[in-house]
């Protein structure tokens, strides 16, 4: 044996540290000091937390305030966004759904350039679906809110 992560400092290869018996007091009087040392803090310890109150959690600050931790969202705010900047999905960005406000702005976005091509057919059969489901987006916004609340307290419930 090498002796690698031996415990005292002085102690050779094939040597063991010699552990006091059951019962027994220990055998070095540093030991004895340490133990009385370490006791002594963990009591410290134990009679300062039974001081202290409880840490509230997050399903404590519901309970208590009757508020959803998920207040930074609101959905006038995602309404005043759908009506302003609507046409760049701001609102589903804002409310978590970001893959469908990409495939919103992706239509947008195509259905422009193809009409400032000359494609003017091809460009309605984008722009026309693209406009029906922005202002569908006035009645779904609602519940992409209640998702996004959702999964943030689903999130907050696991670390509380």
């Amino acid at each position: 044996m090498s002796g690698f992560g031996r415990k005292c400092a002085g102690m050779g290869t094939g040597q063991s540290m010699p552990m006091p018996r059951a019962g027994a007091a220990a055998i070095d009087p540093q030991a004895e000091q340490l133990a009385a040392k370490r006791e002594a803090f963990l009591a410290a310890e134990r009679a300062r937390r039974a001081q202290e109150p409880p840490e509230a959690g997050i399903s404590d600050f519901v309970l208590s305030k009757g508020v959803t931790p998920t207040g930074e969202r609101s959905i006038w705010l995602a309404y005043l966004w759908w009506f302003i900047l609507g046409q760049i999905s701001l609102h589903r960005f804002y409310l978590g759904a970001t893959q469908s406000a990409k495939i919103q702005v992706g239509m947008f976005v195509l259905s422009l350039l193809l009409l400032f091509t000359g494609n003017m057919m091809i460009a309605a059969v984008f722009f026309i679906p693209w406009c029906l489901w922005i202002l569908g987006d006035a009645f779904l916004i609602p519940g992409l809110h209640r998702r996004y609340c959702e999964r943030h307290v689903d999130v907050a419930r696991v670390f509380s």
